[in-house]
């Protein structure tokens, strides 16, 4: 057997919140909630014959969900009892109070620093010290103060990981505040963390890791979700590896439609995109039952007031796009395009945008020949004078000054100028927005 200790990580599970939008009957939520992360997070523990489970604060969102929570704990911990793998949590901001109570009636879940103090966990194979955890729990709802006071590792050479529930590079956090170079400077093996949903990896050596929620719970924690698996060697290096065995995931998806001429196109193209977005993480949505699509339709068209009403009938209906797995449906249409511009009717007039609009015209058919002209040499001249200011030196030196160059810079600076110019003269298209989330 491996010397190497493996650690199942789980980060924030919020027992008792159920995820948010995903526009689907009662019945469907049971196998999509924090309960079921966290009975797949168990399986996949057990399968992988881990070390030991961790948990890094937050497993019960509030104590009114103490009922739920102590059932899908109960039932999580006799499993992992069972199959000889500890269950060691700290407690958070969220389940200072309730994670503790309900440990009472949890046989085989081991809670860390209840008191405030960091506390100890050692786990033995065949009678030698594998791994030491150190743990530190929230005592209330607030911490402000550094939770490393009072950390001591101990020297003995022992790989230990510290399990702490805080805010990291945040001073005036009320939800214990630590610098990352305090992190950094106490050299365990690892710090797994706790409270910052989003996954994020601070440091490969030491390891410092913030797994981010085991599942995403609205639409403002997007992407790839699950338990992470980390393995310790005996002279204390680290790997960490993301297991995506969330049931729901949220994702934002971009949809390009400059060149479409219809709505019927719009909608080929938002099916083709799914489609093809569905294909390219098939390995990461193998597991997963639900998406929720935000998607984001972008580029310059004629079409807007279509668009409101495509927007308003895909939200408004529960069709999934297609009979594979999982189950997609979109949450919300944010109609991110700019009005397509013609702008060769736009320049028969005389007003401001009109004159703009033939300049364009001028500079991109490169026609009248000495307006052309005209237009580039007069910019050359001004680019010229930044490019020679000794305080845009580091940036001039890589961009050549070209004619190429200099048209497109004109061609892009006018174009969004002239948008903004009918944008003031033109109401925004109202299209129905489901509120806001996240």
């Amino acid at each position: 057997m491996s010397a190497s200790a493996r650690i199942l990580c789980i980060g924030d599970v919020h027992l008792g919140r159920a995820p948010t939008r995903l526009r689907l009957d009662n019945e469907w939520y049971e196998g999509l909630g924090p309960r079921e992360a966290l009975r797949r997070a168990a399986r996949e523990a057990i399968e992988l014959q881990v070390d030991v489970v961790v948990c890094t604060g937050d497993v019960i969102d509030q104590s009114n969900a103490f009922f739920e929570a102590h059932r899908v704990l109960r039932t999580v911990a006799g499993q992992l009892t069972e199959a000889g793998i500890p269950f060691v949590a700290i407690s958070g901001n969220h389940d200072y109070e309730s994670l503790p109570e309900c440990q009472k009636q949890v046989p085989g879940l081991t809670i860390l620093g209840r008191n405030g103090s960091w506390e100890e966990f050692v786990i033995v194979r065949d009678g030698t010290p594998l791994l030491r955890l150190l743990g530190r729990s929230f005592t209330d709802r607030y911490q402000k103060t550094n939770p490393l006071e009072g950390f001591d590792l101990p020297a003995d050479g022992v790989p230990s990981v510290g399990l702490l529930h805080c805010d990291v590079d945040v001073p005036d956090s009320p939800y214990a505040p630590v610098d990352l170079r305090s992190l950094l400077a106490t050299a365990p093996s690892a710090w797994l963390l706790g409270h910052v949903h989003k996954p994020q990896l601070l440091s490969t050596r030491p390891l410092i890791l913030y797994p981010g929620s085991l599942q995403g719970l609205d639409p403002g924690e997007p992407g790839v979700r699950g338990p992470w698996l980390v393995e310790v060697s005996a002279d204390g290096q680290t790997t960490a590896n993301q297991l995506p065995l969330a049931p729901v995931r949220y994702e934002r998806l971009e949809v390009a439609i400059d060149d479409l001429e219809s709505i019927e196109q719009v909608s080929g193209a938002i099916a083709e995109a799914v489609s093809s977005w569905r294909t390219i993480n098939s390995a990461e949505l193998r597991l997963t039952r639900f998406v929720s699509l935000r998607l984001v339709l972008t580029g310059s068209t004629t079409l807007q007031q279509s668009l409101a009403v495509l927007a308003a009938r895909l939200t408004s209906q529960r069709e999934r796009f297609d009979d594979d797995e999982p189950y997609i449906v979109i949450d919300k249409v944010l109609i991110e395009c700019s009005p397509r511009i013609d702008l060769a009717t736009l320049a028969r007039s005389n007003d401001v945008p009109g004159l703009l609009a033939k300049r364009l015209l001028v500079l991109k058919n490169q026609n009248p020949h000495e307006a052309y002209r005209s237009l580039i040499e007069q910019a050359g001249a001004k680019l010229a004078n930044v490019h020679a200011d000794p305080l845009f030196s580091d940036i001039a030196k890589d961009r050549a000054l070209s004619e190429v160059a200099i048209r497109d810079t004109l061609i892009r600076a006018g174009t969004v100028a002239l948008h903004t110019l009918l944008a003031q003269q033109t109401p925004a298209v109202d299209h129905p927005s489901p509120e806001n989330s996240g």
